[in-house]
């Protein structure tokens, strides 16, 4: 967390641990945190009556948010509300400020839950915990904190349990797939392009080939796939270089072993090789980064820290 929104985080009575600020902002539990471009403010609140929520999201219609207050996005969810807001120079934290002067009041008036509920069983706080599950904090009473880590260490054993995966067909069906998202590589360099689409296209194609040949949901996936978009990037590359001789009127199919062992004594097109895999693992890992850190995030056990 940089300085700036640091400052801005503990002006407003927040804590700064695990590279986020928490606590009580405005009468709500909140969480702080600087993305690229952005700062996130996640509100754990709901709406005891769903007319309140919807009576809030029409007073949201009606603003003008993005060009008043520099509000990226915001997304209602079922215990929080989530709130980017653009953020490159000091001076746009005065628009998260302005926006809370008008929202928080909103949520006032509608009756939503404020940081003294327990999000789990809807009574008053008066001795708590603040845990920060997959990123939010949350305030809850003591013992509803440790039911919520049961929860999660049983939800987390049974979804392992249940997962009846493997990794070896998992690796074949992504190295498939990625042959076909390398072929498509392949036809874009012919034609003298590198785009980070077809790195996506490579990841995607991999991944929907893990999850058809039934691979196992764990870390490993995310290995399997990087493994799976470096094979597609350089088999594409090799295939551009294969249908470009068989373009030649004198080349045939089965020359192919020769004349790459002969090019491969070339300094030159070895250098060129080298040169074309760097850029191409450059241009797809910008396209299928998301893609792996999604899957990250499927994969892994949900995330609990205790705050205090």
């Amino acid at each position: 967390m940089d300085k700036n929104v640091k400052n801005f985080a503990e002006a407003n009575g927040l804590k700064i641990a695990k590279n986020i600020a928490y606590g009580n902002l405005r009468g709500y539990a909140a969480t702080v945190s600087v993305g690229q471009g952005f700062v996130q403010i996640i509100l754990s609140t709901s709406f005891p009556d769903a007319n309140d929520q919807r009576a809030v999201e029409e007073t949201l219609r009606q603003a003008n948010l993005s060009k008043e207050y520099g509000v990226l996005s915001l997304d209602f969810f079922p215990k929080n509300i989530r709130i980017s807001i653009g953020y490159t120079l000091k001076k746009h934290l005065t628009r998260a400020e302005a926006f809370l002067n008008f929202f928080c009041p909103l949520l006032d008036e509608h009756h939503a839950t404020g940081v003294h509920t327990c999000p789990e069983c809807g009574g008053d706080i008066t001795a708590g915990c603040w845990k920060l599950i997959n990123g939010i904090a949350y305030h809850l009473h003591t013992e509803c904190g440790s039911r919520v880590n049961r929860d999660i260490n049983n939800a987390d054993q049974a979804k392992k349990d249940s997962d009846t995966g493997n990794y070896v067909t998992g690796f074949i069906g992504a190295m498939l797939g990625a042959a076909l998202g390398g072929i498509a590589w392949g036809l874009v360099l012919l034609i003298g392009y590198v785009a980070s689409v077809v790195g996506l296209l490579i990841g995607f194609l991999a991944e929907r080939g893990y999850t058809l040949l039934k691979g196992k949901r764990g870390i490993g996936k995310v290995i399997i796939l990087i493994l799976a978009v470096i094979f597609g990037v350089v088999f594409g590359i090799f295939f551009s270089d294969a249908v470009t001789l068989l373009m030649k009127p004198s080349v045939r199919f089965d020359d192919l072993s020769e004349l790459f062992a002969l090019l491969f004594q070339n300094d030159d097109y070895v250098r060129s090789t080298i040169g074309n895999i760097v850029l191409g693992l450059i241009f797809a890992g910008l396209g299928v980064f998301g893609l792996l850190r999604a899957t990250g995030k499927e994969v892994s056990d949900t995330k609990v820290i205790d705050l205090e």
